[in-house]
Parts: C-alpha cells; structure tokens; sequence
C-alpha cells in the first residue's frame, strides 16, 4: 500500500510542479530561479530522479517483492522529497514575498521616477523659459550693441568732421590771434587803480588851485585894482555871484571862487579828457570826450577798448597837446581874472597860473591809463549832498586890512562853508570845482557856491557901486577885461612861462 502511495505523491508532486510551470506567476519564478542559480541546477536533479523514478515504477511492479527494500528506500527518499517540495514551498513563499516586496519598491521607484520626470519637466519648462528669457536678453543686448555701434560710427564720424574743424579753426585762431596780437600792439596796457589812490591824485589838483587862489587873493589889492569896477562887475555877471571892489574878506574870498570856478571848469572840459584831440575845442567839451561818455553806460568794454586805442596813439604828442592846453588855459585864466591881482605881482601869478595847469596834467596823466573810467562832471548835475559840497573859501592867515570886519553896519564876511541844507538854493550860482565819476558812481563830490556864502558880499556891493561913481568923476583909469565892455589883459611879457611839471606844486602846496 505504500508502495502505491508513493508513485501518487510523486505524480501528485509532478502535476504540482507543472501546475506551478503553468501558473503565470512562473515569471516571476523563472526570474528567481535564474537569480538563483543553484536552486535551478537542484530542481533538474531532482526532475531527472523523478523521471527515473517512473522509469524504475514499471520494474518494481514486476520486481516488487524482490524491490521492497528499495521501495521503503524509495519511500524514505520520497518523504525526503516531500520534505524538500515543503522547503520549496517556503522557498517560494519566501521568494513570492520578496517579489512582492520588489513590486512594492519597484511601485515606489515608479512613483519616485514619476516625480523626478515631472520635477525634470518643470525644471526643464523652467529652464527653456530662462534660456527663451536669456536669449531675448541677449537679443536685447545684441540690438543694444548694434546702435551704441552706430553710434559710435556716427561719433567717429562727428569726430572726422570736428577734426577737420579743428584744423580749420586752428588756422582761424592762428590768425585771430596774430590780429589780436596786431591790435593789442596798437592799443594801451590799461592798469587797475585803488579808489583812495584816484582821490589823492585828484587832490593834490584841487588842493593846489586852493592854494593859488589862497596865496594871490588873500592879500589887500591897490586903489588902482579896486578902481576897475567895470572888471569887476563883468566878472560878477560871467560867474553869477557878486564880487565886490573891496579889499573886506566876503570879497577876498569872492575872487578866490572866481579863480576855482575859472580853472575848474576849463581843466575839467580841456584837461581832464581821456584823449587830447589835435584840434583843441574853444570851451566846451571835445566830440570825443562826449562819445566815450556817451559809450560808457550801454557798453563799457567798447569804451574802454576804443580808450585803449586812443592812449596808444602818438602818446608823446598828446603829451604836448596837453602841455599846450595847459599854457592856453593859464593864458586865458590870467586874461581873465589877472586884474585881480597887484600889478607888481601879476607875472609871477600868471607863472603859478602856468605851474598849476602843468601840475595838474601830470596829475591827470597818472590817472588816464587807469581801467576805470574816470570823468569830470559840473553844474548840470542834480543840486544835492550826493553831488555837491559847500564850497571852501579859506584865506590865508595874514594881518587883516582895516577895511575888515563891520563897515556901513554890514558884516563883510563871506562864509567859508556852507550849510549842506541850503544845497536846494542853486538856481543862481555856479560851480566853483569840478566833482568825478568813477564808471558812473559818484567817486568825489564837485564844490558849489551857496547863497549863504555869497549873501555877505551880495549885501555889501551897493555901496561900492557908489565909489565906482565917484571914482569914475576923478577921471581914474579903469582895467578893461577881454568881453564886449573892456579888453582882455595881456600876458606880462616878464614871464618866463616855463614848461608845466609836477614840480609846479611846489609853491601852491606850501
């Protein structure tokens, strides 16, 4: 009965391993098998017994009495077997399991691919988006290089061009500049000058006329001077301000504004000029003078350019021009007033006269290359303390005559100054000395005669028209002036008239 049973088993266990041969999960088996090698070799070693097993089943029919021992040895091996085909079964459980478990982390490899696919897409749709962005960067920069490259071509161009200019603005300048150098040679090296340092040069003008008058017309005059009445009421009508014939000191300091305002305004017109013209005008100022005034406020630079020309003209002859403006001044000053002085005294006058026309020139030569422009004005200015100062009317300390002081009850004193509120009193007086400009402002104010200071002499000169009557009727000879009522006074021919120099102030500042 075993015996029976054990054929069974095996065709059982062969039906079994061909069900198994059949079972799709063979795959997977196959697979196992061929990882495991040696499992493989064992399962056909075991097959090839079997086989031989059935092949020894048709023999231990005919030989089962004589095979019961190996029966039972088949039986054992048998129950080996199945205890083998038992360790197969585990075996394969076991290898099912691990299939199992490598579907499992094949699954999760799959998934992982997936999410490395899909991150790799986006990375890659990033990528192509960054690498499309970049290229328009690119694009950008290449449009952007291409103009600046245009430009630059264009700038090269611009550069050809400004170069050629250059060239021919060089040879421009080249010879600009020689005819610049041309003009600068023919025009006058202008210098600039300290305000305090135009005041002293004109003061020492103004201080020297002070003193002449001071010296020559501070001391009594003669009978046979007072006695030209005539003269004197002339020069009164001339000036606009009374002059007595006496010798009281309002009439002293009358004839010192005589003198101030006669040689004020004849330097001021003749003298103190940017340009000496060859033809001297007779009294008023040259054409000039008045185009360079006229010049100044609306262009400067013009004026002062066409000054330096005018300087650099014939510099030596304007010299002498001047020197033969001052003798004609000094000429026509002693013509004017040289009645008012003692006859013995008049020629040296008339060579003071001379000195101070000559002082002041080289005064005024100090100051015409100065920069800024430096111009006289008179009494057609505004009457005001901006333009004007009371006048100075000192006389020089000396015994005074007996005919000072108080006489007919009139005080005979003409006042040294002025109030500067009686400044609005002009309307007829005259200028006595000059005030200037310095480009256009108010550098030093002129001197005016005030009514107040003439108000003593305009009061004492009735009574000396009386004792003009009454010298009239002795038959004295009078002193004519040169005007339509007496002749002008001749140049003393004992004078020397020496040649006007800065050494001239000698007598006049002493």
């Amino acid at each position: 009965m075993a015996t029976q049973e054990a054929p069974q088993q095996i065709l059982s266990f062969l039906n079994l391993v061909k069900s198994l041969a059949n079972d799709p999960a063979t795959g997977w088996i196959d697979q196992v098998l061929e990882e495991n090698g040696s499992l493989k070799t064992r399962v056909e070693e075991q097959k090839e017994y079997s086989d031989a097993l059935v092949r020894s089943t048709g023999k231990l029919h005919r030989e089962i009495e004589i095979k019961e021992e190996e029966v039972k040895l088949a039986a054992t091996k048998t129950d080996e077997a199945e205890a083998k085909a038992k360790d197969w079964e585990n075996e394969v459980t076991i290898m099912t399991t691990k299939l199992q478990e490598r579907d499992e982390e094949i699954q999760r490899n799959s998934e992982k691919i997936s999410e490395l696919e899909t991150k790799t897409a986006e990375t890659e749709k990033s990528l192509k988006e960054e690498l499309e962005a970049k290229d328009k960067i690119i694009q950008s920069h290449e449009q952007s290089i291409q103009q600046h490259l245009d430009e630059l071509n264009k700038l090269r161009d611009t550069i050809n061009t400004l170069e050629e200019s250059l060239k021919s603005t060089e040879s421009q300048l080249t010879t600009t500049s020689s005819a610049l150098k041309e003009v600068q040679d023919m025009s006058y090296e202008m210098v600039p000058a300290e305000k305090a340092t135009i005041v002293k040069e004109l003061d020492k003008i103004y201080n020297a006329a002070r003193s002449l008058a001071t010296k020559y017309f501070s001391e009594d005059l003669s009978e046979d001077v007072l006695s030209n009445t005539e003269g004197f009421e002339s020069l009164s009508r001339e000036f606009h301000f009374p002059l007595p014939a006496s010798n009281t000191d309002a009439a002293k300091k009358a004839r010192v504004a005589v003198l101030m305002t006669d040689l004020g305004s004849k330097l001021a017109s003749r003298i103190f000029v940017p340009f000496y013209t060859l033809v001297e005008p007779p009294e008023e100022v040259d054409d000039v003078t008045i185009l360079l005034s006229c010049l100044f406020p609306t262009d400067p630079n013009r004026e002062l350019y066409i000054r330096k020309l005018l300087l650099a003209i014939q510099p030596e002859s304007q010299k002498k021009v001047a020197i033969k403006r001052a003798r004609t001044i000094a000429r026509e000053v002693y013509n004017d007033i040289g009645f008012l002085v003692n006859t013995n005294k008049r020629a040296k006058f008339g060579e003071d006269v001379l000195k101070l026309c000559g002082y002041a020139v080289a005064c005024w030569e100090n100051l015409r290359p100065i920069k800024s422009k430096i111009e006289p004005f008179l009494g057609d200015d505004e009457y005001d303390d901006k333009f004007w100062l009371p006048a100075e009317l000192q006389l020089a300390e000396a015994k005074k005559s007996r005919a000072n002081g108080k006489s007919n009850g009139i005080d005979n004193s003409l006042n040294t100054k002025g109030s500067v509120h009686s400044l609005n009193q002009f309307n007829q007086l005259d200028c006595i000395w000059p005030g200037f400009y310095l480009d256009g402002q108010v550098l030093k104010k002129g001197y005016m005669l005030l009514q107040s200071q003439v108000r003593p002499a305009s009061e004492e000169q009735p009574f000396k028209r009386r004792s003009r009557r009454a010298q009239q009727r002795v038959g004295l000879q009078s002193h004519r002036r040169q005007s339509s009522t007496f002749q002008s006074l001749p140049w003393p021919e004992t004078s020397s008239s020496p040649e006007p120099t800065p050494d001239a102030s000698t007598d006049a500042e002493s």
